[in-house]
């Protein structure tokens, strides 16, 4: 386990278990967020966003383990699930979270 920032000590995270460095893959995708059915999956329950009050400001946070997308992904629309899964399948990570960015 990596150690954490100098004055993070054993005291201040008393309650959690493990802390490892996770990995990111991020996809700059703006277009999606115009779509109308990317919006609609986006906007469903379970997914994890960042909201800044703009449609074209909430990225989305996918997980993926063992080079598969989490079970979320299921009802994305076909194309871009199929982009998504080949960038995860392509990349060097086990594991991590897939950011999708609009800007």
């Amino acid at each position: 386990m990596k150690k954490g920032p100098k004055d993070w000590s054993p005291h201040h995270r008393a309650d959690i278990e493990h802390v490892q460095l996770g990995q990111c893959l991020i996809i700059l995708a703006p277009d999606w967020f115009h779509r109308g059915d990317f919006q609609k999956w986006r906007s469903g329950s379970g997914v994890a966003t960042w909201h800044d009050r703009s449609p074209e400001g909430q990225d989305v946070f996918i997980v993926f383990a063992d080079r598969e997308l989490d079970w979320h992904t299921s009802k994305l629309p076909a194309d871009i699930y199929e982009k998504l899964d080949r960038a995860v399948r392509s990349s060097d990570m086990e594991y991590g979270v897939v950011w999708i960015k609009a800007v």
